[in-house]
């Protein structure tokens, strides 16, 4: 258990662009959100009619529709356009988290907060009922190395260390190896 804080306000800005996951109404008549059990994904299914009044409230706020299905919408836009489309407002908060080789590290995610919205991490409520949407979820943003450069040498047949885990790995290797045949620093 950490004596850190799980989440803290973040100082990083807004990114330009959010992407997210929007829920259109459910058929089951109850939502994602307050759902006990998802192992049946029909239940979720949204009606077309549904679908088209989410597609419609979508637009009118702004957001890019990148892909589709049956249960919602990946959407990308500003985040004024979020703001638009669930009354809230957006705020970066600092979650700890295990990270790459066993790190913990405070990771940024974004959140939509403002009144009727969940408590939960990047979960919010559409500002309308009539919008077709029952839910919205937040991606956590991309590191912005992730896009150029690499912070990752190229995919070639020759080895290249990517500091600092592989040489973690490497030393820790090498100095089981020497504890095994009995050095121990002391000679």
């Amino acid at each position: 258990m950490s004596l850190l804080p799980a989440i803290l306000d973040s100082g990083n800005p807004m990114p330009g662009t959010v992407i997210g996951y929007v829920s259109v109404r459910s058929k089951g008549g109850t939502s994602f959100l307050d759902a006990e059990d998802l192992n049946d994904a029909e239940a979720f299914h949204g009606s077309d009619s549904d679908r088209r009044e989410a597609s419609q409230a979508l637009t009118a706020a702004g957001l890019e529709v990148l892909a589709q299905s049956r249960l919602g919408k990946a959407v990308a836009g500003p985040p004024e356009a979020f703001a638009e489309l669930t009354g809230g407002k957006l705020v970066a908060r600092e979650r700890l988290m295990h990270t790459r080789a066993g790190r913990v590290e405070y990771v940024t995610h974004l959140d939509i907060v403002g009144e009727r919205q969940p408590d939960a991490l990047g979960v919010a409520v559409p500002r309308s009922e009539a919008s077709g949407i029952e839910g919205v979820v937040l991606e956590r943003p991309r590191a912005p190395m992730a896009l150029f450069p690499a912070p990752v040498p190229p995919s070639i047949a020759r080895f290249h260390i990517r500091v600092p885990d592989d040489v973690a790995t490497i030393l820790r290797e090498r100095s089981v190896e020497a504890h095994r045949i009995g050095a121990d620093g002391q000679t």
